[in-house]
């Protein structure tokens, strides 16, 4: 069931076209990159909300200004209308938006 639950910010990050930082091999680096991560997160966060509540609410075109040009050419509001009933269909309505947390940072070893 768990994964189900994943499924739908996994779906919203790739619609959106999010990406994830490259990570660094200095510690002084990982703790500027997860920062900045951080920043970067809480704007997408904004964005995949934004997106959610208004595919959510059927305003597909404000939905479709998240997206990158080129999606936004590629998917007409017909197709993001039909791929959000088939997610909603499978995974359910969309009950609450959550929140951003920030991880503590995990020490690893250069290698």
């Amino acid at each position: 069931m768990k994964k189900v639950k994943a499924a739908l910010p996994l779906a919203v990050s790739l619609a959106l076209g999010l990406q994830v930082l490259p990570m660094s091999t200095s510690p002084v680096q990982a703790e500027a990159t997860a920062n900045a991560a951080h920043h970067s997160a809480k704007v997408e966060v904004k964005r995949a909300n934004a997106f959610l509540t208004n595919v959510a609410n059927g305003k597909t075109k404000e939905a479709k200004r998240y997206f990158s040009r080129s999606l936004q050419s590629k998917m007409s509001e017909d197709n993001l209308k039909t791929w959000w009933s088939s997610l909603t269909a499978q995974l359910g309505a969309v009950k609450r938006l959550g929140q951003l947390y920030k991880v503590k940072s995990i020490p690893f070893t250069k290698i």
